[in-house]
């Protein structure tokens, strides 16, 4: 009888709560067609909530037969979250807010929320990436096994609006911005990356101005690595403004591209996680879509530059892209609005500072801005580097799952190690 051992440890894991080590892992992914029964006997099945010397946990329901064999495989997040429900594999979990902060609403509001967002500007609709306010009110297109659909309550039901102090000092910034982009003589695009909450805010605050074009795409998760239920939880206490002062800006009103900073947020397949990451979606040649001439990239300091590598190729195409930190806005007293530099004569002469903003503009000595001074340097420049993906995830939002040879269904998941979808329905912990 031979006594080789054919799981052999490739890597040893030590993490709060995680003692053990990767081969069985490793095994895992060598092997692509799961039999059940096959699984259950060699001790592979998880219980209980109670992991039997492994990382990778597997869960089964009681449909179909014994034999039945699944397949692993590779699923955008998106996709699953959109047929089997947005807290796919924590059902009795949901996402959480800062009840400091939290709003009450009418939900029904929720109904238009996707349209009272919308870019106005006819040249600017096709553009318009919705995914995000479309995750309120949706619903499992999908039975998951044994028909446990009905658990599977809907986002809206625990998604409060919030409002927070640094949300009302960037609604003020955006305010400002967008009175400096509309005396120009031919206004400019802009695209705002900032944190969802404070990118909401920033483009409610120049709504009456510039055309907000939101590209949120992804659903939130109670595991989710973006948190994006706070951008969507911002847009929800914003919906009323973002509806009236569509009515105020000009049909052909300039480009304000909207996307949430934490889209791209650090992951390695720790404990817990959903990996609900998305690619910026920005539309090809970009200023030829906005007939601007040119396109000012706002981040929130100086520290988040350069762009993350998704924008990257886009900016290095158009070249003409400018920078600006919006920490470089402050009151010039207290409670007066956010100018550029701090001072009204500073503020003025934001033009002169972007030559390629002003193509009549002449050399003039123009005071320091130390929280913008990285941004005034700033020219793209093309990196190699690309978004990291985990493990051996084919890509940025992706999660395994197991589906059954026979009828195609999804019998299981392990998107995380800490738990399984069939014991998230049955009410077990992970």
């Amino acid at each position: 009888m031979s006594t080789h051992n054919p799981f052999v440890p490739d890597n040893g894991v030590s993490k709060p709560g995680i003692i053990g080590a990767r081969w069985w892992n490793a095994s895992l992914q060598e092997t692509t067609v799961y039999p059940r029964r096959s699984m259950l006997s060699t001790g592979l099945w998880v219980g209980g909530g109670i992991a039997v010397g492994a990382l990778w946990l597997w869960s089964w329901t009681g449909t179909g037969s014994d034999d039945e064999e699944g397949t692993e495989q590779w699923k955008t997040s998106l996709e699953i979250q959109r047929d089997y429900g947005w807290n796919f594999g924590a059902v009795s979990e949901t996402v959480a807010f800062d009840t400091l902060y939290t709003q009450t609403y009418a939900r029904e509001a929720l109904a238009t929320l996707e349209k009272d967002l919308a870019p106005t500007n006819p040249g600017h609709k096709t553009m318009y990436v919705p995914t995000l306010f479309q995750s309120p009110e949706a619903l499992p297109r999908k039975a998951p096994p044994e028909s446990e659909s009905s658990r599977v309550k809907p986002l809206a039901e625990a998604l409060r609006p919030i409002r927070t102090p640094e949300m009302d000092a960037m609604e003020k910034v955006g305010l400002a911005y967008a009175q400096l982009v509309s005396e120009s003589a031919k206004p400019w695009a802009t695209l705002v990356d900032l944190p969802g909450p404070l990118a909401v805010a920033f483009a409610a605050g120049a709504a009456a101005v510039l055309d907000p074009i939101f590209l949120f795409d992804n659903w939130p998760h109670p595991k989710g690595v973006v948190p994006s239920h706070l951008a969507l939880a911002a847009a929800t206490f914003y919906q009323p403004v973002f509806r009236e002062k569509a009515k105020l800006r000009d049909s052909l009103a300039p480009a304000l591209f909207v996307i949430d900073r934490t889209r791209l947020s650090p992951y390695s397949d720790d404990v817990g996680q959903f990996d609900n990451r998305y690619l910026a979606k920005l539309p090809s040649a970009l200023l030829p879509h906005t007939l601007a001439p040119a396109l000012v990239y706002v981040v929130k300091t100086d520290a988040d530059l350069p762009e993350p590598v998704d924008l990257n190729s886009a900016f290095v195409s158009e070249g003409k892209v400018r920078a600006l930190a919006t920490s470089a806005f402050s009151p010039e007293k207290e409670g007066g609005p956010m100018l550029f530099g701090g001072n009204r004569a500073t503020h003025e002469k934001f033009g002169k500072r972007y030559p390629v903003l002003d193509p009549n503009a002449i050399s003039v000595d123009l005071p320091v801005v130390a929280a913008n001074s990285r941004a005034d340097a700033y020219k793209p420049t093309a990196r190699a580097d690309a978004p990291k993906k985990h493990l051996d995830a084919p890509g940025i939002g992706y999660v395994p799952v197991v589906v059954a040879l026979g009828t195609g269904l999804i019998i299981g998941s392990r998107f995380n190690r800490s738990g399984s979808w069939n014991r998230t329905y049955s009410g077990g912990g992970g």
